[in-house]
């Protein structure tokens, strides 16, 4: 039997080799066969995605399988969207397996080690047996790590996943570079990979150009087919660029048919079906492309309330969020929102979201409940999302419901205008009452954000509500993976009480044994107690870890009270310190550590420019927006106010042809004293001319590649144009 180690959270790595988005877990169903689980292989360096079932699909099991700490306490099974994996070994030696999941919920079971495939397969109905041992066990983790240790080639191990919330989340497989055996990746040529894109073609081309954007809405849904060749698993991905992904496992060519349905009023400037086969050799096709294009006139908006991530709070109130769709076919050039509130709520701020970037969004006027907005133009299959954030009134209690009412009016060319609304109705949550948990510091209309250095101080109050006294109390509390128990010390308490800490499941446990509580009716005062303690994050937590914690409180041999969340997030400690030069024309970025970046221009976005340099062409000021890998980000900005000749002398420039073959001409009439700079699209000079006196001046292109170059011309008081030239 293997042997295993779990590692201690804080020493987990973060230069993971596999990265895949986990759209939802995939259930499998049984086969009528000697099997009960069909696994998908788990590969180092691939990436795959998978697509969501209905959350609570059933896992249909063997009678005989032992599924070990997934079995709770009224023996049933925790399988709610069950996911079956498996890895297989390709050299002997320790492997140091860690599997991350991005959120927490998920519970898993590791079984092996096996043979070979078949003798994996052939287990159902002996899983937890000698012959199929339990290799680790899990609830509600963040991850799987274990060190399998000695391992042989061939061997194989079987991993059940569950998720007990539905939440999306990313998983990351390492295999640490001080294992001496690995897994094997051959597998991977057995992935058939499928990609394109659903794009507005306004030119009618084809062909995705680059002012051109594609496609999130459902018009972009693709069908291909067929959906299975091994089990009953497919999956599909559509990822931040709007691109759709298919991965399919198969050990055979498989024709694939890619059919991409659409409403009549919309045509195809592209093929709308196309037909591939891939195998083992040939097992990626990634230029799938379906261009659209309207061929009617139609207004059409779609407004909805989308799901918060925070519950509406009775004292730090809440956030909800508006999603605006274009349907029609033509552009909204006018556009106007308002909000509706619930009269026990009040406005705090609003902002907007687009291409995951949000800014402050400002209300033109507040009338009573009423809040209106002015927004921007929603262009052709385009979505927008508005989030406000509120608080609540005082007289608010917990189980209120709230309504809230979202009015969207739309106008597009021609006049016509579009109105829709939308009702979200919000139970409130707030503090178990009496029973409650609480953190400081707190936030008002959020989590608190709080340093890696921080300590977190929590109180968990309890309160004997029933008709007895109580002779026991036991306060169970869950603390997170992201403290430090080792920093633990209590602060106060109500009655005398001892504690003990399990440091596998992280859950410190109060004892008030013989505090003889009495209960509320006889002794409203001392019904109620209380612990104080606090505790210290792990030092190494990255910007934006969520920390959460509950407790559950046990009177006597009562079921336990929940206690609500507690929430808080580690601040961006450490954010980009961007400087911005300007060589040659460009704009660039000099803390250039991998950053997302996003340029802006007067203030106004520059579409598609999110690198570390920019070439910039007229005066104003540029803004760039640093975004790290953790989403913490700075903004840096520089301006431009020297950049053109005079309007009269740029007047009398000519510089052509544009594209160009082996000569470019520059006409300068009336100039002398010029200085001609030709550069790559990295800025670097590959021409250089200083100074001229000739009006017409020939340059001998023939030495250059084809792409992209920038021509930079400077008379003699240091005024600058620079154009963009491209080599056919």
């Amino acid at each position: 039997m293997p042997f295993f180690l779990r590692k201690n959270i804080a020493m987990k790595k973060i230069n993971l080799l596999l990265t895949f988005l986990f759209y939802t877990l995939v259930s499998h169903a049984q086969n009528t066969g000697s099997t009960c689980f069909n696994p998908l292989p788990l590969i180092p360096g691939l990436t795959t995605s998978f697509l969501l079932p209905p959350a609570g699909n059933a896992l249909i099991s063997a009678p005989n399988n032992n599924y070990g700490c997934l079995i709770s306490p009224n023996d049933s099974i925790q399988t709610e969207s069950p996911f079956w994996q498996y890895i297989k070994v390709d050299s002997a030696g320790l492997i140091d397996l860690e599997i991350i999941y991005s959120v927490t919920g998920f519970s898993y079971i590791l079984y092996g080690p096996f043979n070979d495939y078949n003798d994996m397969l052939g287990s159902c109905g002996m899983l937890g047996s000698p012959s199929a041992p339990i290799v680790d066990c899990m609830t509600n983790a963040s991850d799987l790590n274990v060190v399998l240790n000695p391992t042989q080639p061939g061997q194989h191990y079987l991993i059940l996943v569950t998720n007990s919330y539905g939440w999306n989340t990313l998983i990351s497989l390492n295999v640490d570079s001080s294992s001496t055996g690995s897994l094997d990746t051959t597998l991977q040529k057995h992935f058939h990979n499928l990609s394109g894109k659903v794009f507005y073609d306004q030119n009618l081309n084809g062909i995705k150009d680059a002012n051109e954007y594609s496609i999130n809405s459902p018009l972009s849904q693709v069908n291909i087919s067929p959906i299975s060749n091994f089990g009953n698993t497919t999956y599909t991905q559509v990822n931040l660029s709007n691109d759709f992904h298919y991965h399919h496992y198969s050990n055979t060519a498989v024709n694939y048919t890619i059919d991409h349905p659409i409403p009549p009023i919309f045509s195809h400037s592209t093929a709308s079906t196309f037909m591939v086969t891939l195998d083992s050799v040939n097992n990626h096709s990634d230029t799938l492309d379906f261009g659209i294009y309207p061929n009617t006139t139609a207004a059409s908006a779609n407004l909805q309330h989308v799901n918060p991530w925070t519950a509406m709070h009775c004292i730090y109130g809440g956030q909800l969020f508006v999603e605006i769709q274009n349907t029609g076919t033509s552009e909204f050039t006018t556009t106007n929102m308002r909000l509706e509130l619930d009269t026990n709520a009040n406005f705090n701020m609003a902002y907007y979201i687009k291409n995951l970037v949000s800014s402050s969004l400002l209300a033109d006027s507040i009338v009573d409940n009423n809040v209106y907005f002015t927004l921007d133009n929603l262009n052709l299959f385009q979505t927008q999302f508005v989030g406000y954030k509120l608080l609540l009134d005082t007289t608010v209690v917990a189980n209120d419901t709230l309504t809230f009412v979202a009015h969207y009016s739309g106008t597009d060319g021609s006049g016509i205008t579009t109105i829709v609304s939308d009702t979200s109705n919000v139970v409130v949550s707030c503090s178990y009452d009496p029973n409650n948990k609480l953190v400081f510091p707190n936030g008002k209309q959020g989590p608190a954000e709080v340093l890696p250095t921080d300590a977190l101080t929590y109180v968990v109050n309890f309160q004997n509500t029933g008709n007895a006294e109580a002779v026991n109390v036991r306060i169970s509390d869950s603390i997170s993976s992201h403290l430090d128990l080792s920093t633990l010390s209590v602060l106060g308490k109500s009655h005398d009480m001892h504690y003990l800490i399990n440091q596998n499941s992280n859950v410190v446990t109060f004892y008030f044994n013989g505090i003889h509580l009495p209960d509320s009716s006889n002794s409203p005062i001392g019904s109620k107690g209380f612990v104080k303690f606090k505790i210290k994050p792990y030092p190494a937590l990255v910007p934006h870890t969520e920390i959460v914690n509950n407790a559950n409180i046990y009177f006597d041999y009562n079921a336990p009270i929940l206690t609500n969340n507690t929430f808080n997030i580690i601040d961006c400690y450490n954010t980009p310190n961007p400087n911005i030069n300007h060589v040659n024309g460009f704009l660039q970025v000099l803390d250039n550590n991998d950053y997302t970046y996003q340029w802006y221009f007067n203030d106004t976005l520059i579409v598609g420019e999110n690198s570390a340099e920019l070439l910039v062409d007229k005066n104003g000021i540029y803004t760039v927006i640093i975004i790290d890998q953790y989403n913490c980000e700075a903004t840096a900005t520089y301006q431009i106010d020297y950049l053109s000749l005079p309007a009269n002398e740029k007047d009398e420039m000519f510089i052509f042809p544009n594209p160009f073959n082996d000569l470019i001409e520059v006409v300068a009439t009336d100039q002398s004293h010029l200085e001609i700079v030709v550069m790559d699209e990295l800025g670097k000079i590959i021409i250089e001319f200083s100074p001229i006196d000739v009006q017409n001046y020939l340059i001998d292109t023939q030495m250059l590649s084809k792409g992209m170059y920038f021509i930079k011309i400077t008379d003699q008081l240091g005024n600058s144009i620079i154009k963009k030239m491209v080599k056919n």
